[in-house]
């Protein structure tokens, strides 16, 4: 599907992508297939589909960390990608000396860095902590740090895929106008993934409709979201085979209350009814209160990787080693993916509460509980 660009006005072509994954058993998962879109200079699109069809997959064939299998990515102009914030950050390093660093890695001069620099660490609001080595910093810092650091680097294509929650909420706040005003420019083209819909309304004109690696739709925003979110309250089946007919959650403290801060254990316990070589788990935490999406952990924080589910029982540990929410009442949304399909999910579990620690955890709070989160997986055949 192209849109209507001519020859000179395109950043992003996209033509006949598809992108596979070969395990050590020599098995092959698809994650994209026939996928062809062109983006023109100073658009603003959001991918938008269900967990594991392909969104973080797609913006990293655009940002050329993947290559495709098949077909061919083309971009014109800088690529900045706010995919993995921090990357290419030492924590031996102090904050300065990390953004003269990844400065460079950008290709910038040190007299380039220079005058980003006093915009940089004011955008970031870390105060002395800038002079020390990110060893130092508390989760949420290293996070503000690597945002302002990659926001403020010039670039023609931005790629955004779920970093829109980093900081406290006045850090977020900072973050989302300073996203409005690239977008305001007109001549920067993005592309963003997040769950947070109200932000991609005001960031994106345009949507991308992604189900199982496969483009179902692309045109305006409002008609394709509309459509999105419709079909997905048509899936009201929990189990959508018969791969997995047992699943539950249990947190390690019996009263499921923790401290903001606090290291959390999270066991997910199910039961397969056939080998499984290549699952992929997601865990979506929502606020209890609100229902509304809050974040997300799952198997493959450092590309894609899977979890390898045998016949009986399987218990999958969880290790959040700071739960960084702000005090409150949350619930967890599990699903199961098999081969990019969904084949469980459990839409309100594992309830727990968080209360407030009275110190600096605070500034975690509601950041992305990707980074840092250890999966163990064990199997119990019965």
């Amino acid at each position: 599907m192209h849109l209507s660009v001519s020859e000179s006005d395109w950043a992003i072509r996209v033509e006949g992508v598809g992108k596979s994954f070969e395990f050590d058993d020599h098995s092959r998962v698809s994650a994209l297939s026939d996928i062809s879109l062109t983006l023109q200079k100073g658009s603003s699109t959001a991918l938008i589909g269900s967990n594991g069809s392909g969104k973080s997959t797609l913006l990293k064939l655009i940002a050329g960390i993947l290559r495709p299998s098949v077909g061919k990515v083309s971009t014109r102009g800088r690529v900045a990608a706010l995919l993995d914030l921090g990357a290419g950050f030492h924590p031996e390093l102090t904050g300065r000396e990390n953004i003269f660093f990844y400065g460079r890695l950008q290709g910038l001069t040190e007299a380039d860095i220079r005058n980003l620099l006093p915009e940089i660490e004011a955008f970031a609001d870390i105060g002395d902590f800038t002079d020390r080595p990110l060893k130092y910093y508390s989760h949420g810092m290293y996070l503000r740090l690597a945002f302002a650091t990659a926001i403020h680097m010039p670039f023609d294509i931005l790629l955004i895929d779920e970093v829109l929650a980093v900081g406290d909420a006045a850090f977020q706040q900072r973050s989302s106008e300073r996203l409005r005003a690239v977008r305001a420019e007109g001549n920067k083209t993005l592309v963003v993934v997040s769950h947070q819909m109200n932000l991609l309304e005001q960031l994106c004109d345009q949507a991308i409709w992604l189900s199982k690696g496969k483009m179902v739709d692309k045109g305006p925003f409002s008609r394709i979201v509309s459509n999105y979110l419709q079909s997905e309250q048509t899936q009201s089946g929990i189990f959508k085979s018969g791969l997995v007919t047992e699943i539950s959650c249990i947190w390690d403290k019996n009263d499921a209350t923790y401290i903001t801060g606090q290291e959390a254990l999270l066991t997910v316990e199910l039961m397969a009814n056939q080998y499984l070589p290549a699952t992929q788990m997601r865990i979506n935490i929502f606020d209890a209160q609100s229902s509304t999406f809050v974040t997300h952990l799952d198997s493959g924080f450092e590309g894609p990787l899977f979890l390898s589910l045998r016949r009986g029982l399987n218990a999958i540990q969880v290790r959040i080693p700071e739960l960084n929410l702000f005090p409150g009442n949350y619930f967890c949304r599990v699903s199961l993916y098999a081969h990019e399909e969904l084949i469980c999910r459990l839409r309100a579990t594992a309830f727990f509460q968080v209360k407030n620690s009275g110190w600096l955890h605070m500034i975690n709070a509601h950041t992305t509980l990707r980074t840092g989160v250890y999966l163990k997986h064990y199997v119990e055949v019965k």
